[in-house]
């Protein structure tokens, strides 16, 4: 401490994650999800959490594409956050355009996606 004396600080340790503002044409991908612990659904952009060895590009690669069914084309990383002090976790953010359909998206058991909104709805 700053006086001299110490203590002890707990700190939690979660996976990092990785999340990327995805354009497709002029419209923005922003997914409404639910989740099993979850009461509603909620806002967000695609993402997830990083695998073993693992860098956040190709976590976002993955992910949006078994989030939505699409890949993107032209990236540029954006941000990199440690969002609670006490969680050992930092939060990758990318920006993708001209992002393009590939394939049905493929989601993990515990995930669902309502619905996408775009800038007109």
């Amino acid at each position: 401490m700053f006086d001299g004396s110490t203590a002890i600080f707990e700190k939690l340790k979660r996976p990092n994650t990785a999340q990327v503002i995805a354009a497709v044409g002029d419209k923005i991908l922003i997914q409404e999800e639910k989740q099993p612990q979850m009461d509603k659904t909620i806002p967000s952009i695609p993402g997830g959490r990083f695998n073993e060895n693992e860098e956040p590009l190709d976590v976002i690669k993955r992910e949006l594409l078994e989030k939505t069914g699409y890949v993107l084309n032209d990236w540029v990383f954006w941000n990199e956050t440690s969002p609670v002090l006490k969680i050992d976790w930092f939060v990758y953010t990318f920006i993708a355009r001209n992002c393009t359909w590939k394939q049905k998206p493929e989601l993990d058991s515990g995930e669902k996606i309502v619905r996408f909104f775009n800038l007109e709805n």
